[in-house]
């Protein structure tokens, strides 16, 4: 449905509109409809910020569908209304009307005298306690730290090859992120777990294209590390059986598909635009990504790099060591055998191409830090990248010589 500024006139200059044009033309039919608010521990404002308990709207009749922006604060000690909270109905008939409500912004139709019912919540149930339907509602409202803090954790059931396996995201920021269409996303969150198998199986993370020699140009968009993430990408989603050195097992789930249903039902999980740096014709040159899962950059990170690097230190990152390593960015291996993390020395020629001459990520202890690759490439050199290392140190290292984990995030 297309949206358009509400048109309000002066009534003098409707007056005047309405005796334009002769005799034959009565001018732009013209209706006044009445905005009542029933509000219960939250209180109603307009575009400009102006407290409302009731508004008369002129509107010139049109084919398309006027809206007025509205938005509500919470009376303390409540907080601001969720969705699920609100109702609109047309004052005479008691119809229910169909609204928007995002970012905070409540976008009512203007199709008769309306009732605008709201009540601020009292809701004070952890992360961890939430459902994501409960916290994607929450998102929504724009205001979600006031519900939450970063930093905040929550369990996540992630579908293995050989048994579910019970891993932790946590929150990194708040409306930082953005759509496809610059809309706000309300949550950002990242695993704060490796995403490696603990029970037998481990993802083969490499960083590269599907044509990986030494020398070539390293992007990002058509690796296989997005590929194993999203499903997007080039190449195979392949396993790597526990201990062995080759591709022995090779299945088509990339880690999109091993997310809870609850978690990836239609509008919770967020599509998310983030930059990449793509080396092409000589140049470096900054190109969009869309998708559901995605690496963080070094910069969001907050590292200090000698070149110009794509996006902002997200707010859990804020007092990170620029410099060396912090124990802030350390991933951890999850519960389970040690040795289920990968180490195949070496991969096969044949898997991944010549000067393929090394890989693995390992952990000497069961909850110690392990690898994870970032979405950087490696400015000065075109095939290299990023990754974070187990002490929470940041290094670049070549693609065609090294596996690692992942720790992704996404937006809700």
């Amino acid at each position: 449905m297309k949206k358009l500024g509400l048109l309000v006139m002066p009534l003098m200059a409707i007056s005047l509109l309405a005796s334009c044009g002769g005799g034959n033309n009565p001018g732009p039919v013209v209706n006044t409809y009445t905005i009542t608010f029933d509000c219960q521990q939250c209180k109603a404002f307009d575009k400009d910020d102006k407290e409302v308990t009731s508004v008369t709207v002129p509107v010139v009749e049109s084919e398309h569908t006027i809206y007025q922006k509205f938005h509500f604060e919470g009376k303390e000690p409540f907080k601001v209304p969720l969705k699920s909270s609100i109702t609109i109905k047309k004052t005479d008939t008691k119809e229910i009307v169909d609204y928007e409500y995002a970012n905070g912004n409540l976008f009512v139709p203007i199709v008769g005298d309306l009732t605008i019912s709201a009540k601020g919540t009292s809701y004070d149930k952890s992360l961890e306690n939430s459902s994501w339907d409960e916290i994607a509602e929450i998102s929504a409202t724009g205001r979600a730290n006031e519900f939450f803090r970063v930093s905040d954790t929550k369990k996540v059931q992630l579908q293995y090859q050989s048994g579910n396996i019970y891993q932790t995201v946590r929150i990194i920021d708040f409306n930082k992120d953005k759509d496809p269409n610059g809309n706000n996303l309300g949550i950002t969150f990242e695993f704060a777990d490796l995403i490696s198998d603990a029970n037998g199986y481990s993802l083969a993370s490499l960083w590269q294209n599907t044509s990986t020699t030494e020398g070539s140009n390293y992007n990002y968009i058509d690796s296989t590390i997005r590929k194993n993430l999203t499903g997007k990408g080039r190449g195979s989603i392949m396993w790597y059986e526990k201990g062995s050195g080759t591709v022995s097992k090779e299945y088509t789930t990339s880690v999109y598909d091993m997310l809870p249903d609850d978690l990836t039902e239609e509008g919770i999980l967020k599509t998310t635009r983030k930059k990449v740096n793509l080396h092409t014709t000589g140049d470096w040159v900054e190109t969009d990504v869309d998708d559901k899962l995605f690496l963080l950059s070094v910069s969001e990170m907050k590292y200090q790099t000698d070149y110009a690097e794509v996006g902002e230190p997200y707010e859990y990152y804020k007092n990170a060591d620029t410099e060396k390593a912090d124990p802030i960015r350390i991933k951890q291996q999850v519960k389970g055998s040690a040795d289920a993390l990968i180490d195949v020395t070496p991969i096969t020629e044949s898997a991944y191409g010549s000067g393929s001459s090394y890989a693995g990520y390992n952990s000497s202890a069961v909850g110690e830090g392990g690898r994870s690759w970032l979405r950087s490439p490696t400015i000065r050199y075109r095939d290299a990248a990023w990754m974070c290392k187990s002490d929470g140190d940041l290094a670049n290292v070549y693609v065609y010589r090294c596996a690692s984990a992942t720790a992704p995030a996404f937006c809700i």
